[in-house]
């Protein structure tokens, strides 16, 4: 009897671990969709936590969070445990219902929802030798070089940027070997949103906000909603 007690214990602690853990963690790990919403300035982003328990198989988390570009604000929708995600599916319309209540608005996926920008991220390696063609840098460009890598997989990169032909700004960032940078286009003709991912132990995906005039950071935060201070 006092064994099938301490066994029920030990499963009790451990699905309120796992609740406290999945709720805790809340930084995105890799982006699955971006869609714009119906109203200006609203977008749906979705992703996915990874977890790797030491005594247990791994599992994925899928969140939604809404991004509106007017304030700089993250909204947090619904997360679930899944093993991919589609955005006609069920848990996304459940999500998408939520977050209108949350928000107090109407939110709806925009029909024509192809908002990666045009701009082009191209990948460089400083080792690379002659037996690659490398890629001529259009007018328009993101140029991401990898500047070192150690033993533990931790690595630097550059981002440059270029406008008509000229490179404006340089940015130097430090995370995981594989560096995932996507642009999106907005209502601004001189912004983009850059999402990339960004920092090392703790790594997550963040949100940057860019000036194309100048290349600066207007925003960059982690993909995840603040807390209230209550």
């Amino acid at each position: 009897m006092l064994i099938l007690v301490i066994i029920g214990s030990f499963i009790l602690v451990l699905g309120l671990t796992f609740l406290f853990i999945v709720r805790r963690k809340t930084k995105i790990h890799a982006i699955d969709e971006v869609v714009a919403d119906s109203a200006m300035n609203l977008f749906h982003i979705f992703g996915h936590s990874i977890y790797m328990p030491d005594d247990s198989p791994g599992f994925d988390i899928y969140r939604h969070y809404v991004f509106d570009l007017s304030n700089y604000q993250f909204t947090a929708g619904a997360h679930q445990q899944g093993k991919g995600i589609d955005i006609n599916s069920p848990f996304v319309e459940r999500s998408v219902q939520m977050l209108s209540g949350k928000m107090g608005r109407t939110l709806k996926l925009a029909p024509d929802n192809q908002i990666r920008s045009e701009i082009k991220v191209i990948h460089r390696d400083l080792n690379a030798t002659d037996t690659e063609v490398i890629e001529k840098i259009p007018n328009n460009a993101f140029v991401v070089t990898k500047l070192r890598e150690n033993e533990m997989g931790f690595s630097k990169v550059s981002l440059e940027i270029y406008r008509n032909g000229i490179s404006i700004r340089c940015h130097v960032f430090k995370g995981w070997a594989e560096h995932e940078f996507r642009i999106y286009k907005t209502s601004f003709p001189n912004q983009v949103i850059l999402m990339y991912s960004k920092g090392r132990v703790n790594y997550g995906i963040a949100l940057a906000v860019i000036d194309l005039a100048n290349g600066d950071f207007l925003f960059d935060q982690y993909i995840t909603e603040p807390r209230k201070i209550r």
